[in-house]
């Protein structure tokens, strides 16, 4: 059972021991007694005749649990996929009260050790990092995602593939010798409305063009060009 300091306090006060309240507890020489249970640590202050417990509550990190939505946009099957999911992830953290102490710890000084014990809310066994949400839904989508990914990739495999023969017979492209005219080329080309379907081959994660990628398209097909126009 998770204590609050009145409840504490009043503890204390039954087995006539003195809490002093702190804001850190020891990092060096210390010893954590296993479990959780209070009245471990009043048991070795009564039986070594320690008269002093110190005690510090900590608050949970909301924003640990939390998920932002807006840093998951970039990866936009998945957060489109598992949206709901983080909604309701969401509603549960934030009907949590992150003002009330969630970690007590309790300890006592003994011949130069400190000797402490964790007491940690209930609540608090029940959420998951957002780190951990997310791992545990990319898991949930993995299949779902994996054949997004593979249609996809079919699919641009196909655009490339017709816009290559598109390439390969354009007078045009034929006669743009070098890298320059060939980025120019292939920006006025998908630029065209006709040939809107193709700009999809080449978008990056964040929905826009990717100028290396049509750029090393265009010098690939024009590679081609060169090695079959010599047979």
């Amino acid at each position: 059972m998770f204590c609050l300091e009145s409840e504490l306090l009043e503890l204390f006060k039954k087995f006539e021991i003195k809490g002093l309240k702190c804001g850190s507890i020891p990092k060096g020489n210390f010893v954590a007694l296993e479990g959780s249970n209070l009245q471990l640590i009043i048991d070795y202050a009564k039986n070594n005749k320690i008269d002093y417990l110190f005690f510090s509550y900590n608050y949970a990190n909301k924003d640990y649990y939390l998920i932002d939505y807006s840093k998951l946009e970039r990866d936009g099957d998945f957060s489109r996929l598992a949206y709901k999911d983080i909604e309701a992830h969401n509603d549960f953290i934030n009907s949590i009260d992150f003002e009330q102490p969630a970690v007590l710890d309790v300890f006592c000084l003994h011949n130069g050790i400190a000797i402490n014990i964790r007491n940690c809310a209930l609540w608090l066994d029940e959420l998951i990092s957002s780190e951990e949400c997310i791992a545990k839904l990319k898991e949930k989508y993995e299949t779902t995602l994996d054949d997004i990914k593979e249609k996809r990739n079919e699919e641009r495999e196909k655009l490339l593939e017709e816009m290559k023969l598109i390439l390969l017979n354009n007078e045009e492209f034929t006669l743009c010798t070098n890298q320059n005219l060939r980025r120019e080329f292939m920006r006025k080309f998908l630029a065209r409305k006709e040939n809107e379907r193709f700009r999809s081959a080449f978008f990056d994660k964040n929905g826009y063009l990717n100028q290396y990628d049509t750029l090393n398209f265009a010098d690939l097909v024009y590679a081609i060009y060169k090695k079959t126009s010599k047979r």
